[in-house]
């Protein structure tokens, strides 16, 4: 338990003064981290899904079209529109319409200006848990939280996943609190940020489940009645249908069914697969699952509901032969996405371009092209000079990351286990639940890590209070 004397030191007043200086380093932060990987000049590449969206967002928005957006073909652009995740082209449309032209910079600034504005939600979990003391020092962990920083000066979709996480969380635990009698707040507090996670979810689609882990979970931690909570989960998931609604008429037409996410079970059980070594030679990519596909059942076409059945199949006598391995894998899995160790922490935010089609490789130019991508974002990243000292040794800022990060949430539920810290913790739940048995990456171990920031440092105030308690007289 926090010590209550320590916890109130700062007045409202002061917590106030406080956010909006933690606001401006943030900005500042964020702002001073672009402007110096602009200053390296390195060529603008991200990866096709973003170019897609650009060049859609620019099409809609009917603004100028730009040349690395006009690289794509009509009929690649469409393609990969349909095939992934697509709601980023919509924010493009957005800024094209109010700014009268979208491109990639402009959305790397809205990217930073947002995450800086998450500070607020972030503090205003760290209040609900602990407090003045522990959302101040939410907000300054938050402010310099470099895997964020990274993933938000990316033009791409997955600072959105971070964005659902954060805002939802926060009016979920706000409802929470909420008193019996504040019904009405409660279902305000806990429809918003349902509808909020689902639009997120819209652009990056691993989080659109997510109210899926966090009702169970009220459920259990509410004192509410039966009927209530039961009332209260109705208007949930009535706000998670209704706001999903266009993006499962989109993706019927587009595949057949009405899938939430972009790809299916059997797809991403073996992209997991492919992140360890196994005996079908599978890399943990789109293509190479495809390719595996192609190899095991002899057909190319991978848009029918054909293809899904197949790889379920195949996942089925995977399961079935090789059980340890399996189970092996889900364990490694959990334990990497709560460890931290895929958080990237790098000075360089570019994704460097490199001219291929994307879908539709073979396997074998596949990998050698992400061999040679992976050869030339390395070079550059040897581009950063010694005044950046952090920057240039990223695995010092992981080791602090890998040290404190899991250690903070180790000891956030040693001596307490409320209710409102599971639910403050939910974003590591659900992507444990959803992500280990499948696959995962680096970057959704960030979207979940900085979510919980509020929650790892409860956990680092309250063994700091354990090993250097305040005495009073």
């Amino acid at each position: 338990m926090i010590n209550q004397a320590s916890a109130d030191r700062f007045s409202n007043t002061s917590l106030r003064s406080i956010s909006f200086g933690l606001f401006v380093f943030a900005l500042a932060v964020r702002f001073g981290y672009l402007a110096y990987n602009v200053s390296l000049k390195i060529p603008d590449g991200w990866g096709n899904q973003a170019r897609a969206c650009l060049y859609y967002g620019q099409v809609l928005s009917k603004t100028p079209i730009s040349d690395l957006a006009g690289r794509l073909t009509i009929e690649e652009a469409h393609r990969l529109y349909l095939y992934d995740d697509n709601g980023l082209a919509f924010i493009h449309y957005l800024i094209g319409k109010v700014l009268g032209r979208t491109s990639f910079r402009r959305m790397q600034i809205l990217h930073l200006l947002l995450d800086a504005l998450l500070l607020f939600p972030i503090m205003g979990i760290g209040r609900s848990l602990g407090q003045n003391r522990l959302a101040i020092l939410s907000g300054a962990a938050y402010s310099v939280f470099l895997p964020e920083i990274w993933l938000a000066a990316s033009p791409g979709y997955d600072f959105w996943a971070t964005l659902g996480l954060i805002v939802a969380t926060w009016l979920y635990v706000k409802g929470f609190q909420t008193r019996p009698e504040e019904l009405g707040r409660l279902l305000a507090c806990f429809v918003l940020g349902t509808i909020i996670v689902v639009l997120s979810g819209i652009v990056r689609s691993t989080v659109i489940y997510f109210p899926f882990i966090f009702l169970p979970l009220f459920f259990i931690a509410s004192k509410n009645s039966f009927r209530r909570k039961s009332l209260i989960s109705l208007a949930v998931m009535g706000a998670w249908v209704i706001g999903l609604s266009p993006k499962l008429a989109q993706n019927y037409s587009t595949y057949g069914q009405f899938r939430v996410v972009r790809n299916s079970l059997g797809q991403n059980f073996w992209l997991g697969v492919g992140q360890f070594s196994n005996p079908y030679g599978i890399v943990p990519t789109d293509d190479g699952v495809k390719a595996f596909y192609t190899r095991f059942s002899g057909r190319r076409d991978t848009k029918d509901v054909g293809y899904d059945q197949a790889l379920v199949e195949k996942a089925r006598e995977y399961v079935t032969t090789h059980p340890l391995q399996y189970l092996g894998s889900v364990t490694k899995r959990a334990a990497a996405i709560l460890s931290g160790l895929s958080m990237r922490c790098s000075g360089v935010v570019a994704d460097v371009y490199i001219d291929s089609p994307g879908s539709g490789l073979d396997y074998a130019e596949a990998h050698a092209r992400g061999n040679e991508h992976k050869r030339l974002t390395q070079s550059y990243g040897q581009m950063i000079g010694n005044a950046f000292y952090l920057l240039q040794n990223p695995g010092r800022v992981r080791f602090v990351y890998l040290l404190l990060m899991p250690l903070g949430l180790f000891f956030a539920f040693f001596w307490e286990r409320q209710g409102i810290r599971w639910l403050a913790a939910s974003p590591m739940i659900y992507t444990l639940m959803t992500l280990s048995p499948f696959d995962y990456t680096g970057r959704n171990v960030i979207n979940a890590y900085a979510s919980i920031l509020p929650v790892c440092m409860l956990g680092l105030l309250e063994l700091y209070d354990h090993l250097m308690p305040t005495h009073q007289d």
